[in-house]
């Protein structure tokens, strides 16, 4: 599936840019376009620091999954490190292209192919034309691999945690249903399902067959574009990478999470002014459904 490469974010054209010079400081660049990119908004740096949240985030929630969260203090616990790390999700695509950055087979091939200024315009030009045509670069294929690996590796700590918050959940809300002080959860039902809200094409998985998911190509385009940038910063090369990163960018797992997100808000404002026990087991659902949407999110990434 080819999607339309004018859905990618300024922001990303920015932090290509600004990683330009703070890796190539001799890079041949004007005064004023040196001065444009510097104040722009995201650099290598930031992208390392996302990682670096992001992975911060998989360690907080992957220790919800081995807690015995039997007692209201221990399930307190868990929501609160569920609320200070859920955020740090959207950072996914950070840590996919530091990954990308680290492969030195898949840089070293970058470097290869964009030897010159004009092969640097012409590699450009052919990804402006189609994304996936990163793919073709040597190394692309078994990188993309490799990062859909680590995305599934990541869905499985959120959805194991997803797990063990819903039992959790389940059982506080059984303890919420004795206590004569209220029977709220049956107003509000819909709010706390049983099975994830995102839906997954299980048939295109069981088949096997590799199709590397837009966000993969999306990241491993990204690192394209740092490595090039960082060699060559002329006013062409800064045009076509304008040109291929020209919009806010969406994909499959950007609008996921955000419909999972909006979900959560949703579910949690009903579980307000409840009773104690009800409170916690609802906003506990709430948090086991986000994390099992989380996880599903993430699977969209992998194959289109």
């Amino acid at each position: 599936m080819t999607r339309d490469v004018r859905l990618i974010p300024r922001a990303l054209m920015a932090s290509v840019l600004c990683f330009a010079f703070v890796t190539s400081p001799g890079s041949r660049v004007s005064a004023s376009l040196k001065t444009s990119a510097i104040d722009d908004i995201k650099t290598e740096s930031q992208f390392r620091g996302e990682a670096r949240s992001y992975d911060d985030m998989l360690r907080a929630i992957s220790q919800i999954s081995s807690s015995k969260l039997d007692t209201p203090e221990a399930l307190q616990e868990a929501i609160d490190r569920f609320q200070r790390e859920h955020t740090k999700i959207g950072f996914h695509r950070s840590k996919l292209v530091l990954k990308a950055l680290a492969d030195p087979t898949f840089v070293n091939a970058i470097k290869r192919t964009a030897n010159s200024e004009a092969a640097a315009e012409r590699l450009l030009r052919t990804i402006n034309a189609d994304i996936n045509n990163v793919l073709k670069i040597d190394g692309a294929k078994l990188l993309a691999s490799k990062l859909e690996s680590s995305l599934r590796a990541d869905a499985e700590v959120l959805r194991k945690a997803g797990e063990q918050l819903k039992l959790a959940g389940e059982r506080f809300k059984e303890r919420a249903a004795l206590d004569p002080a209220g029977n709220k959860f049956r107003m509000v039902p819909a709010m706390f399902v049983d099975q994830p809200s995102v839906e997954l094409n299980d048939a295109l998985f069981a088949s096997g067959a590799f199709i590397a998911g837009f966000g993969i190509i999306l990241a491993i385009a990204i690192t394209v574009a740092l490595v090039v940038v960082a060699s060559y910063v002329t006013q062409t090369i800064v045009n076509l990478v304008k040109s291929l990163f020209p919009e806010e960018q969406r994909d499959e797992v950007v609008d996921c999470q955000k419909q999972a997100n909006d979900r959560w808000v949703v579910c949690i404002r009903a579980a307000r002014g409840l009773g104690f026990f009800e409170k916690m087991a609802a906003e506990t659902l709430c948090n086991a459904t986000f994390l099992a949407d989380q996880s599903a999110c993430l699977l969209k990434g992998v194959r289109l």
